[in-house]
This record gives C-alpha cells, structure tokens and sequence, in this order.
C-alpha cells in the first residue's frame, strides 16, 4: 500500500506522454506530475499511500517527502492530496494538493474518527503521536503544536506509512 519513490521530470513527461498515446495514466504516475508541478522538482524522493479519506469513493493520497528542501531537524513535509476524477474528455484521475504539514515523522496512521468529512490522521511530530483534524479547508501546518493521540485513537488507526 505504501511506496518510496524518486520523480524525475522525465517520469513526469513519461506520463502525460502516455496519456496523450492513449494509455491512461496509473495513480503513481498521475502523484508523479501533481508532485513534480507542485514541488517544482526535476528530482524528488517520497513515501506515499493511497486511501479514500473523505469517503468520495476516489483514493486521496498521503506524501511525506524527503531531503534536504523538504526536511529538517524536526522531521518532513506531508501533503495531502486529494484524488479527484477526470471529465470524460481524460481518463482516470487526478491529484490536486489540499494540506501541507510540517515536522513530521513515520509512522503516518488514519484513524477511524474524522473531522469535516476527512478521516483523522496521527502522525509523530515533538517527540509524541500527534492527531491531525480536518478543518474543512485543510489538516494543521504544523502538527507540533496539536493535542497528542490518546491511547484508544492509536489502538483502532491503520499505519499507512510505516
């Protein structure tokens, strides 16, 4: 469920190079450009997982990034990005980021509550598992600074990225 990879501008070319041949791009590479465009990185190191998180029925994707423009000495960037279909001019789908967070670390959990329609998310920032809720317009910038997860948020959430 959970991958690392490094983008290259070429793979983000591959892509749209595919999708204009008529092969309609897979969720990793349309992450591939959403990243590349939004990063404005030829080069990119990332974990990532796929999990419909506001029950849309179409998978959103969790990115915690890596290096040097992405991380510090508290921990990394995380996106959420949100997986949106195409109109029925393009295939599948696509990925438009939503939230950005800072200092954070693995393990990336979901939790079974939400918060505005978007599942809660706990993730280790600050020495401590911290729960991240959906505000409606996007999870917190700075995950630091939230409540800690209680025990029973941590017994029923899944680890997306370990």
């Amino acid at each position: 469920m959970n991958s690392s990879k490094r983008v290259t501008m070429a793979g983000a070319l591959l892509a749209l190079t595919l999708t204009a041949c008529g092969h309609p791009p897979t969720a990793e590479e349309q992450l591939a450009v959403a990243l590349a465009e939004f990063t404005e990185q030829a080069d990119l190191e990332y974990q990532h997982a796929f999990m419909d998180l506001n029950h849309d029925g179409v998978e959103d994707a969790l990115v915690l990034l890596a290096g040097s423009d992405w991380c510090g000495s508290g921990g990394c960037a995380l996106l959420v990005l949100k997986g949106q279909v195409l109109g029925q001019q393009a295939e599948g789908s696509s990925f438009e980021v939503i939230s950005r967070s800072t200092v954070t670390r693995p393990p990336i959990r979901v939790g079974k509550s939400e918060s505005e329609g978007w599942q809660n998310l706990i993730v280790h920032s600050d020495g401590a598992e911290k729960l991240l809720q959906f505000d409606g317009n996007r999870y917190p910038p700075n995950p630091s600074m939230q409540p800690s997860a209680t025990p029973e948020q941590l017994d029923g959430a899944n680890i997306l990225l370990p």
